[in-house]
């Protein structure tokens, strides 16, 4: 009777070694399945990570072209500046990273940044005619460039224009329709001594009278 009671003994000391046994692997079970699950996102993120760098790279290495393609059409247009502020430039860079800021060069060691343009002198205008020509010039060449071309000029002599700077807005004005002659030009300004219509002989003129 003692062995038969001993032997019961350990069937149920077997059995529940058994069940705890059976615990332990269902837990290695599970943590070899989490383990194999964080080795796969591991993976998957190094590889987006590569991915991420093989973009940037790819991007930044266009953008460089579209760069290097704009300086050289910006090169082009400083020509039509002969009396203001870009008259002795000789050239436009773009400074490195991702963004469009430019600075134009002259002869005279003078650079005029597109960032830091002076609110005294019609600077600004400059800089946004020579970039957006440049830039609109180059969408043209594209197979797949807008549909739809129009270039929009507002006010171009508006904040009171210097007279340095005038003669040259107005110059890059009158030869803009062959200079974009894919493109629809609009032009609105007020008539005053700046902006003498009879300068525009490519435009069709429209007077709109004030009320």
């Amino acid at each position: 009777q003692e062995l038969r009671d001993e032997a019961v003994e350990v069937e149920v000391a077997i059995e529940s070694r058994e069940r705890r046994l059976q615990e332990v692997n269902e837990r290695v079970e599970k943590l070899q399945e989490g383990h194999e699950e964080l080795k796969s996102k591991r993976e998957k993120q190094a590889m987006l990570t590569r991915f991420k760098r093989i973009v940037k790279d790819v991007r930044d290495m266009q953008r460089q072209e579209v760069k290097t393609q704009l300086e050289d059409e910006m090169n082009n247009l400083l020509s039509y500046f002969s009396d203001g502020l870009f008259g002795p430039a000789t050239h436009v860079e773009f400074t490195d990273g991702s963004s469009y800021q430019f600075t134009v060069y002259t002869g005279e060691g003078r650079r005029y940044k597109s960032h830091i343009s002076d609110q005294n002198t019609a600077e600004v205008v400059l800089h946004t005619l020579l970039f957006h020509t440049a830039l609109l010039k180059r969408l043209a060449q594209l197979d797949d460039s807008l549909p739809y071309r129009v270039f929009v000029i507002d006010a171009p002599f508006a904040n009171e224009m210097d007279i340095g700077n005038a003669p040259d807005i107005r110059s890059f004005l009158a030869q803009l329709p062959e200079i974009l002659d894919d493109y629809q030009i609009l032009v609105s300004a007020a008539e005053t001594e700046s902006f003498d219509v009879d300068t525009y002989t490519n435009y069709s003129i429209k007077r709109l009278n004030s009320t």
